[in-house]
């Protein structure tokens, strides 16, 4: 399995992005494997309305099967739940613990 986690700073053990389109680093962990890679994401203040899509599917071609945020659009959450990827809000939290939680419950 494949968890995506938005994360505001490079490391994973900083806080979950607030809003997921928005994040500017992206963790992929790969339960399989114990393998975390980043995703960086760039300058997403300037996202057009959009733009959460486009990370989505960016997030689908590395095969997520669940991604973790602080909050997601409504498009976002459908197009996830279309491909079946879970979706998990996780406020405020730092992302290992938001993906330790993820994994233990």
């Amino acid at each position: 399995m494949k968890v995506a986690v938005a994360c505001q700073e490079s490391r994973l053990s900083s806080e979950v992005a607030p809003r997921f389109a928005r994040a500017p680093f992206y963790f992929v962990y790969d339960t399989d494997s114990a393998q975390t890679n980043k995703l960086a994401a760039g300058n997403r203040r300037k996202m057009p309305p959009d733009g959460g899509l486009s990370v989505a599917v960016a997030l689908m071609d590395a095969e997520v099967d669940a991604v973790i945020a602080g909050k997601f659009g409504h498009r976002v959450v459908e197009f996830f739940n279309g491909a079946n990827v879970a979706v998990y809000e996780a406020p405020k939290l730092a992302g290992s613990f938001a993906l330790d939680r993820f994994l233990h419950e």
